[in-house]
């Protein structure tokens, strides 16, 4: 019984400590979506390009290599995914690493 009491106690002095610190004048503000202000994790100019586009051509899925040019396309033909697969696909996904390019032809093609 003592234990529950020391216990409780603890956690109302807790709840009491941090309602001192909490700032009361805190502003919180709602924005309707087309209002609401827009935050960018990190400028386009600083992130490498891309070395790797995924991409659809003649109806399968075709990588293109960006360093050198070359295309090569897959066996795995676009009509076997889901129209946003499809999509996305048609805008190129853009990949840094071979790690990547390998994560998503996993997703892809198996």
């Amino acid at each position: 019984m003592k234990k529950l009491i020391l216990f409780t106690g603890i956690a109302i002095y807790t709840l009491f400590a941090l309602t001192v610190f909490i700032d009361r004048n805190a502003e919180v503000r709602f924005y309707p979506p087309e209002t609401a202000p827009h935050f960018e994790a990190a400028s386009a100019s600083s992130s490498p390009p891309a070395l790797y586009i995924v991409t659809e051509k003649s109806g399968r899925i075709a990588v293109k290599n960006t360093e050198n040019g070359k295309t090569i396309l897959t066996d795995t033909p676009v009509s076997t995914l889901t129209e946003s697969d499809r999509r996305l696909l048609r805008d190129g996904i853009e990949l840094r690493t071979k790690n990547e390019l390998r994560r998503v032809l996993e997703d892809y093609c198996s």
